[in-house]
């Protein structure tokens, strides 16, 4: 994946982006945000690691080409939400997804 993945979105002032590893320190405010979800999925509060595992980590059988990370940005910049996806996984034609 690379940042000029994109789809359409009509929701007005916000627009999906394609984030890649680089753009991991980005994550940190909204794992902050959302610290409560990152506790019960983690176990543990949000961390620099957490954000690098978003696009290095990988299901069973699956490599980074597999792996699509998109982030919900506001008209300001902000990232507001974030979606992981893994094509294939668990099977063959579905997608494993994580939203924050």
């Amino acid at each position: 994946m690379d940042k000029t993945t994109t789809f359409p979105l009509s929701l007005p002032g916000y627009e999906i982006e394609g984030l890649i590893e680089a753009d991991a320190p980005r994550l940190m405010p909204l794992y902050q945000s959302c610290r409560d979800y990152v506790v019960l999925e983690r176990g543990h509060p949000p961390d620099a690691a957490i954000a690098l595992e978003e696009f290095q980590s990988f299901p069973p059988g699956r490599t980074a080409a597999d792996k699509f990370v998109f982030g919900l940005m506001s008209s300001t910049g902000e990232l507001v939400g974030m979606l992981a996806c893994d094509r294939d996984y668990p099977q063959e034609k579905s997608g494993g997804s994580r939203f924050c």
